[in-house]
């Protein structure tokens, strides 16, 4: 009977320590020990490196242009003036006179070269007229310009009819022919010469003496004349042919 208790206590020991040692993981695997993506570095792109903020657009230099560098403000209109802003008494705006119809010959003095314009054929536009300035006789006239661009350089037709010249169109020296030559509000006035008969014209100046014979004193035995050693207008003593 002891034998039997024996046995039977060591099959029930046998049959517990079985039943401990089941292993519920079949396999042997350690899900715990699963490493799932834990070390997984998705945060580290580098999207927003990219410097689509650093083109220089704005360093374009359109406000460099220097469309304000004319200098239309240079002219010194009015200069030739005098301090009162009175123009020249006589000035030639343009040389149109000298195109209109010569005038007829007029000379009443008996002796010369002619009586008539009919006497006069040896030249353009021949005319009859007195002697200007000195002894009295008639003499023949001719035109040897038509208008200005017959002159040479350094001349000016001075026109029939024109002050200080009434018989011919004639080229004679100056520094200018018109108002215009002069500058803006310039003048270019006629200037007598020997005899008071027309010398030429020239600009007025800035540095001008007088601007009309009525600026200088003498009871009319000075006039206002252009000078050539100075270069401007002064008084100066009429020339008095006999």
């Amino acid at each position: 009977m002891n034998a039997i208790r024996a046995l039977a206590c060591v099959l029930l020991l046998l049959g517990c320590s079985g039943a401990t040692e089941t292993d519920a993981g079949p396999g042997g695997s350690d899900a715990g020990g699963m490493d799932g993506g834990a070390v997984s570095d998705a945060g580290s792109s580098d999207a927003g490196s990219s410097d689509a903020g650093s083109s220089d657009a704005g360093s374009s230099d359109a406000g460099s242009s220097d469309a304000g560098s004319s200098d239309a403000g240079s002219s010194d209109a009015g200069m030739p003036r005098d301090a009162g802003g009175r123009s020249p008494m006589n000035h030639r705006a343009d040389d149109s006179e000298c195109r209109a119809a010569a005038p007829a010959g007029s000379c009443s003095f008996e002796g010369g070269a002619c009586s008539t314009d009919a006497d006069c054929t040896d030249g353009v536009n021949g005319r009859c007229n007195m002697n200007l300035g000195g002894a009295a006789f008639c003499r023949c006239t001719y035109d040897t310009c038509a208008d200005d661009s017959e002159c040479s350089t350094g001349e000016t037709c001075a026109c029939h009819g024109a002050t200080f010249h009434a018989d011919s169109n004639e080229c004679l020296p100056g520094n200018c022919r018109v108002d215009s030559d002069c500058g803006a509000g310039g003048f270019c006035s006629p200037t007598i010469g020997g005899c008071g008969g027309l010398a030429g014209y020239y600009c007025h100046t800035a540095d001008d003496r007088c601007t009309d014979d009525a600026d200088c004193a003498g009871g009319g035995l000075m006039a206002c004349q252009y000078a050539s050693t100075t270069a401007r207008w002064e008084c100066m003593a009429r020339l008095f042919c006999p």
